[in-house]
């Protein structure tokens, strides 16, 4: 058992360093709009369903940007958006800005009524593009809450790869079995609540993976 979850872990690793060549695309035509909009107010929403690999892309974008992005991640809490992102700017402006949070926030329909509210707020003292990191759900919110926000923005979309989403929810799922079956004193019920992923897939980015898996023309394999 000792030597599966360090095979498992090893793969983990092999992921988390993998960014499929549409997502390098992707990131090298975010790069240049940050490098076409430095020093103005721009709006970017870079849409991405899954936490993992949204981090790397970030990770990455830092790397193949030629100037360095402030990056700003929001607090659950949060509902005053404008507020906090303005007391989180340094005192010199930045080239750019990345945010990340806004899918995890609580009560994400007050955050964007505030973000709605304060659109122009942002346009006069932000003079910078501002990258918004965001799940599909969390842009069909905006376009129903936000609507003047999201008139301003340009869109782009980050895909997993396939073969990464049918990798994790292999590897995870063999890990989420020997976990669940291993002998333990802890109930089964109780197991199942501990875990929170399926390889790099989050539990509650489970909807999203077989959505995208359908949306491809896969099925998951029967022992799945």
């Amino acid at each position: 058992r000792s030597n599966f979850f360090r095979l498992y872990k090893l793969n983990l690793r092999r992921l988390a360093m993998n960014i499929s060549p549409q997502s390098e695309d992707a990131l090298a035509e975010l790069s240049s709009a940050l490098e076409l909009y430095e020093g103005e107010f721009k709006l970017i929403l870079s849409r991405c369903n899954y936490r993992d690999l949204r981090d790397r892309l970030i990770t990455r974008l830092q790397e193949i940007h030629p100037q360095p992005i402030h990056e700003i991640r929001l607090p659950r809490s949060l509902k005053d958006v404008y507020t906090y992102v303005i007391g989180q700017i340094p005192d010199s402006p930045p080239y750019a800005v990345t945010i990340s949070g806004l899918d995890e926030i609580a009560d994400l329909h007050a955050a964007l009524l505030d973000l709605n509210i304060n659109r122009e707020t942002f346009r006069n003292n932000c003079p910078y593009p501002i990258v918004w990191w965001i799940s599909d759900r969390t842009h069909r919110q905006i376009i129903r809450t936000a609507p003047d926000f999201e008139s301003w923005t340009t869109t782009l979309e980050f895909a997993i790869a396939t073969d990464e989403l049918l990798t994790s929810l292999e590897n995870g799922s063999e890990a989420l079995f020997a976990h669940v079956l291993a002998p333990s004193e802890v109930p089964f019920y109780k197991k199942l609540n501990q875990i929170e992923s399926l390889g790099i897939i989050q539990v509650g980015e489970l909807e999203n993976a077989l959505k995208d898996l359908g949306d491809r023309g896969l099925n998951l394999e029967p022992k799945l």
